[in-house]
């Protein structure tokens, strides 16, 4: 189960927005889409959170790809601490996810939370709950200690700092290659 969490925030471009959800759409290529294979759900956030779509709402690869690449550009604040926890209660909710499959979240950001404390704390209770967390950051204005906060163990697996939108295409493989390993 791999759940995207997509910043949606006014600091992002419209142009840079769609390179996201690009990106987001080429690592789900990479994977297997089927009730009994992966299965993936995204969420874009910036004040509000949004889910689009859920886990088991998508079972042919190129539709999600479609609708990813629809997803609508919200704009707001950066609040990540919210994004965090409404992925864990709402989309990993017990009854949306399959028993015994890992639990995968990525969360993309082009810029620190509102409230970094609170980030971390969902972060930690994210964790705590078995859900292993991706997190990249994009451009320099992000936190990378507060990215740090977010990603699982080992820090060096789960953490990806990219300098713009428009090389987030170089990570692709490592970070589909990481969620595969769930490591």
């Amino acid at each position: 189960e791999i759940f995207f969490l997509v910043d949606s925030s006014s600091s992002i471009w419209y142009r840079d927005y769609t390179k996201q959800s690009e990106f987001v759409a080429n690592v789900v290529d990479k994977f297997t889409i089927s009730p009994n294979k992966t299965r993936v759900g995204l969420a874009v956030f910036s004040t509000g959170y949004r889910q689009l779509i859920a886990l088991d709402q998508y079972y042919d690869k190129e539709d999600i790809k479609t609708a990813i690449k629809n997803i609508p550009y919200m704009t707001g604040d950066t609040y990540t601490d919210r994004a965090l926890n409404k992925m864990r209660t709402e989309a990993f909710h017990a009854n949306n996810v399959r028993e015994g499959v890992i639990k995968i979240g990525i969360l993309l950001t082009d810029g620190k939370s509102r409230f970094s404390d609170k980030t971390i704390q969902e972060a930690e209770l994210t964790r705590k709950d078995g859900i292993f967390l991706f997190a990249v950051g994009i451009g320099n204005k992000t936190d990378f200690k507060e990215l740090i906060a977010i990603g699982s163990d080992p820090k060096e697996n789960f953490v990806f700092q990219v300098g713009s939108f428009d090389v987030l295409a170089q990570i692709r493989q490592k970070l589909a290659w990481k969620a595969c390993e769930g490591k």
